[in-house]
Order: structure tokens, then sequence, then C-alpha cells
């Protein structure tokens, strides 16, 4: 199974914004395997923002990614990354939410057998969002899959 990851850096604003997607373009089922999420890189304090990684259908709009592989010998990847969406896609359901502050980083390792996995239908997949009502600052987010 070739792995992949794409990051990607979105400024908070007070309605949840997605930072990145990870989609299918064609019928591929995809595993998350990481997650790293930084927060408050730019004005760190004693804030909490909740990030929801959850399932998406959809694209929405946004700027394309890179797809790295982890070996640079696999193929290129059946997944569509894009970031910075100027139009969300559509949330199905919460896979995961995970309150962190603006003083810290997260890593989240999918146990073995615990993976989230997409559908394997076009345009869907993954998203990864985030909010605050009243702070403003930037955040990083990495994701990491196997297809």
């Amino acid at each position: 199974m070739p792995g992949y990851t794409a990051t990607d850096q979105q400024t908070l604003i007070a309605t949840p914004d997605t930072v990145i997607t990870v989609t299918a373009n064609a019928s591929v089922a995809h595993r998350i395997k990481l997650i790293h999420f930084l927060l408050g890189f730019i004005v760190p304090g004693d804030f909490t923002s909740v990030i929801t990684i959850g399932n998406v259908t959809g694209l929405g709009t946004g700027d394309a990614l890179s797809e790295v592989p982890l070996d640079p010998g696999d193929r290129a990847s059946q997944a569509v990354a894009t970031g910075n969406q100027s139009a969300e896609p559509t949330y199905t359901n919460d896979i995961l939410d995970l309150p962190l502050s603006h003083r810290g980083t997260a890593i989240w390792w999918a146990a073995p057998e615990f993976e989230p996995v997409s559908d394997g239908s076009v345009d869907d997949g993954f998203g990864i969002k985030a909010g605050h009502a009243t702070v403003t600052d930037d955040y990083l987010a990495t994701i990491g899959w196997r297809e």
C-alpha cells in the first residue's frame, strides 16, 4: 500500500474553515494514518480551538496541493489534495474532534485496524477544519494516508 502526505496552512476564522482535504479521483479507498496539527505560531496564547477531522463528499473549491509519496518510487497518488478552501466541502460525519491549545501541536497516529477509511467513491474522502470565535491565527495541518 503506497503512502502519501500533504500539508497546508490556513488562517483561523470564527466559522470552522477547512485547511485540507484528501479526496479520491479514482475508485480507491484511502486510510488515514497520520494527522499533524500546529496552532498558535502567530498569536500563541491561552486559547483552545477544536480541530475536526471528518468524512467529506465533494471537493469544495481549493488550491491544488502536492501529494508527496513516502517512497519516491511509488506511483502517483490516486487522491487529490486541496487546501485553502474558498468553498467548503460537505462534511457527512465527524471522525475525530481534537481540542488543542494555541500553544500546542498534536500528532495523531491511527492504531492498526483503527484507521478511518474512505468509501472509495470519486470526490469522497477526508477533511480537516478548525475555527475560533475571537482569535485570528494561522494553523498548519499535515495528513498522511495509504491507498
